[in-house]
């Protein structure tokens, strides 16, 4: 089976949730034939790379600054008649067409995957070119849309509302054309897919393909010392990309309201929010307060899971899985979240992880754990258990080939 899979992430930067799962579906596809990826994003050249045939790579900036005058026009055109979202626009180029085109008919593969929804703009040619479409839904995006400006835009100009109403219009109008085109249908958990065939009213059955880790690279170092825990300040782990709005929200909800609830116990506590893009207002807190520590980007996030700290996410907004649960499942890290945080994953309260919504009452489960080992041993090596099962790359790979098989 030969596959091509089109991405706007390079499948060398290994720096988000989205950029995971991709590797991790190109790997699961790759057990079946040749995997060639098309990539449309950041600056860069594509270079050699383990489980990929051929690569290449398209800059986005590059392409947008090499628009001629005559399809700019006919974009324009485009957008006013097909009412189109202008991020799916942004990434629609006619060199990257045409290449497309060009290679599909050389090496007719047997399957396109396009990777999210904001690259769904390809999906006719490659329907129109003979391929199996596969559209892999990472979030249902119209729904998480909706969430996220609803929490920023409580207090926004009636023009902001109206404008952010249409972007949402749009947005579902082209997840949903995606989701009825495409052959098959990738979901990160079953709540995803129920909620895809429910909010577009699809007649096909969505394949669930878990967002899965590769687990033996997360273990633990043997010999760590339980001890430490005790000796350590309480420390609040939150690893990801700032500048997606659901993590910003939950870190400064980690600063707003569960550091002082850990301070009014007479506990020294610190946060620490590892990832790239933190925002000013995120840097702004760091700078006042001393225990509020922004690491920005970092090599891996690894050595983090393996020192004492509680992985916590008290996020609000969000769809599809965070992978960050699964890592710290993964590490035997503890995890303290909200239910939106570890909605779409089977692990349950008190016995993989345990679920709060309030600063008071995270804080308190927070110390739960830091205090007491035998809890926590058993919480975390529940989870460890849960996600070899479940969520390992393995997993994912079965997945895939079961989608695929029919």
């Amino acid at each position: 089976m030969k596959t091509i899979f089109l991405t706007r992430f390079r499948p060398d930067a290994i720096d988000g949730g989205s950029a995971l799962r991709n590797r991790q579906n190109i790997f699961g596809l790759g057990k079946s034939g040749p995997v060639d990826v098309v990539s449309i994003g950041a600056d860069g050249e594509a270079k050699p790379l383990e489980g990929v045939r051929n690569w290449t790579h398209f800059s986005l900036r590059e392409a947008l600054a090499g628009r001629s005058r005559g399809e700019r026009v006919r974009r324009r055109l485009w957008r006013l008649r097909a009412g189109a979202h202008p991020v799916l626009e942004q990434y629609l180029h006619e060199r990257v067409a045409r290449f497309l085109e060009d290679v599909v008919n050389r090496e007719r593969y047997d399957v396109a995957v396009v990777s999210e929804v904001f690259l769904a703009s390809y999906l006719p040619l490659f329907r129109r070119l003979g391929c199996k479409v596969v559209f892999d839904c990472h979030n249902i995006e119209s729904a998480l849309a909706t969430d996220v400006d609803a929490a920023r835009s409580k207090r926004a100009p009636l023009g902001y509302r109206l404008s952010v109403g249409l972007l949402q219009r749009r947005m579902h109008a082209s997840e949903r054309q995606a989701a009825r085109d495409a052959d098959v249908v990738w979901a990160c958990s079953e709540a995803d897919a129920r909620g895809l065939e429910e909010l577009f009213g699809l007649s096909k059955r969505v394949a669930v393909v878990p967002n899965g880790v590769d687990v033996s690279g997360y273990a633990p170092p043997e010999g760590t010392d339980a001890s430490a825990w005790s000796r350590s300040v309480v420390t609040l782990l939150y690893p990801g990309t700032f500048s997606y709005f659901p993590n910003e929200d939950a870190a400064m909800r980690l600063i707003d309201e569960v550091l002082p609830a850990l301070r009014a116990r007479g506990r020294e506590a610190r946060v620490l929010l590892v990832g790239r893009s933190p925002t000013a207002a995120m840097l702004a807190a760091a700078k006042r307060d001393p225990g509020v520590i922004v690491t920005g980007p970092v090599a891996s996030v690894l050595p983090y899971f393996h020192r004492p700290a509680v992985v916590t996410l008290p996020i609000r907004v969000g769809s599809g899985t965070r992978l960050k649960v699964l890592e710290a499942y993964a590490a035997r890290c503890p995890v303290v979240s909200t239910a939106k945080g570890v909605e779409g994953i089977s692990g349950r309260d008190g016995e993989h992880h345990f679920v709060r919504e309030d600063g008071v009452g995270t804080a308190e489960a927070v110390l739960r754990l830091w205090d007491d080992e035998g809890l926590r041993g058993t919480l975390t090596a529940n989870a460890a258990e849960l996600v070899e099962r479940d969520y390992s790359r393995d997993a994912a790979v079965r997945r895939i080939a079961e989608s695929l098989a029919n």
